[in-house]
């Protein structure tokens, strides 16, 4: 299922502000979602140990947590602005 996910800061002035991928029905984790995004070359920067942070519906989360198809997902650096 596509869901949207979000980029603030000098994220979404290097690479715009949202994209949309392909989640699993049954969800997946954070960690796993990175993977497959930095499979794109211009995404890189998410890669684990980049220092970007990750939020699912509004609240930070570490690799572990779950990450299901609608929900908000965002990629944003510690020191963010919007």
């Amino acid at each position: 299922m596509k869901t949207r996910i979000l980029f603030f800061g000098r994220l979404a002035e290097q690479i715009g502000r949202e994209r949309e991928v392909d989640i699993p029905a049954d969800g997946c984790t954070m960690g796993a979602l990175r993977k497959q995004l930095i499979e794109a070359p211009d995404l890189h920067i998410l890669a684990p140990g980049g220092g970007m942070l990750a939020s699912v519906d509004q609240q930070i989360v570490q690799d572990d947590a779950p990450v299901k198809p609608g929900q908000e997902i965002a990629f944003f650096s510690p020191l963010s602005g919007g």
